[in-house]
């Protein structure tokens, strides 16, 4: 009796302890973490400035449930140091939870950091346990504290930004391809190749409501790099060119002119490109470039036969390639990566030619262009109405 007395009663007491230590003592409550979506670093005068742009998830639970985001979607940290990881640091001094760094999706450096050199950051960035390669990297001349406080005009998740999202614009207007960090040091590390970085800028005016505007963020310029370094700056009239020498351009819009007067305008869809790289007389890199791609026709001014629109679509597409090709020259600038095709074609003579990472180009370097772009479509018009007149 008294055994079956004493065995309850430890059955009782071990059932009691299995409801009192249940459960995860380590959990740490969602709401008291910070979690950031994007990192800026500046670089002036010896000291390094981090910036973390802390997001508000709960604006997104909000939208999902009808009510909408109210109040600031994003929050901005900075912290200073004479190293990269001291400045990252000093942040802490400032947060009152666990800090996540495993949803950030953007990487922004200023351009003094850039020509300072971002060597320091991308160490850190691999050695760091909880970052990620994923991220989308920007650069700017803009103030990055400017950049980061830029909320989503219409939508309320703070994740669908110009900053997470740039693939979504990206293909409804190819123009300055977006990229990400693992791929930025992937071709860094690849001789004779020029990683572009985005450039991107606070632009105010395009949105209004009423005569409220609101700011919002622009992709407009473009940074070369060498060996962690800017090698130069392209503004957006610059590089017209660059999206047809990028096979993951989607859509690119030409504006086709006769005597200086546009006359229609046609997207440029299923690029290809093909680079053939030759050794010249002189012993110098010579290259040929051969792009062939389908056109929709959108709109048109005057009537023309289809030949005739083809052949002005692709006069206009080859002065476009060479006239980015040739700005970039003026600023030292490889942009279609055209060393890394005499390198990986012509190895023995790159390694003769090699100064600083790549061969000496200039404006004869680039012997042709040829454009083979074929109007398939005339979107929702029949093809065979083209060079008809309309009344």
């Amino acid at each position: 009796m008294k055994e079956r007395f004493q065995r309850c009663a430890l059955l009782s007491l071990s059932l009691l302890l299995l409801f009192v230590a249940s459960g995860c003592w380590s959990m740490k409550e969602i709401s008291r973490q910070y979690y950031i979506t994007s990192v800026g670093v500046d670089w002036h005068k010896g000291k390094y400035t981090a910036y973390a742009q802390i997001s508000d998830f709960s604006s997104v639970a909000m939208a999902s449930g009808g009510s909408g985001g109210k109040g600031p979607k994003f929050w901005t940290v900075k912290g200073e140091g004479p190293t990269v990881d001291s400045a990252v640091h000093s942040l802490y001094m400032y947060t009152e939870g666990l800090v996540s760094w495993g949803h950030v999706t953007a990487i922004i450096v200023s351009e003094r950091l850039l020509k300072h050199g971002m060597r320091d950051v991308c160490s850190l960035v691999n050695r760091f346990y909880d970052a990620r390669y994923l991220p989308w990297v920007y650069a700017t001349d803009d103030s990055l504290e400017n950049v980061l406080s830029i909320t989503p005009v219409v939508f309320d998740s703070p994740t669908n930004g110009q900053l997470q999202d740039p693939d979504s614009n990206f293909r409804l207007r190819s123009f300055i391809p977006p990229i990400r960090y693992f791929e930025m040091i992937r071709l860094i590390g690849e001789p004779g190749q020029t990683p572009g970085i985005p450039g991107i800028r606070v632009k105010s005016g395009p949105w209004s409501s009423g005569e409220e505007k609101a700011p919002t963020l622009i992709i407009d310029h473009y940074y070369g790099l060498s060996n962690y370094h800017e090698l130069g700056k392209m503004e957006s009239n610059d590089l017209a060119g660059l999206r047809w020498m990028k096979p993951q351009t989607v859509r690119a819009n030409v504006v086709i002119r006769q005597k200086g007067k546009p006359i229609a305008d046609v997207v440029g869809r299923n690029t290809t490109i093909e680079i053939h790289s030759f050794v010249d007389p002189h012993k110098h890199p010579g290259f040929d470039i051969e792009i062939k791609g389908r056109g929709i026709l959108l709109s048109m001014q005057k009537p023309l036969k289809r030949e005739a629109l083809e052949g002005l679509a692709e006069k206009e597409i080859a002065k476009q390639v060479r006239y980015t090709y040739e700005k970039a020259l003026e600023k030292k600038f490889d942009i279609y990566d055209l060393s890394y095709e005499f390198y990986y074609h012509h190895p023995r003579e790159w390694k003769r030619l090699n100064q600083h990472g790549g061969v000496t180009l200039n404006k004869d370097s680039l012997r042709s262009i040829k454009i083979d772009m074929s109007i398939v479509s005339g979107a929702k018009a029949k093809i065979d109405d083209i060079g008809k007149k309309h009344y």
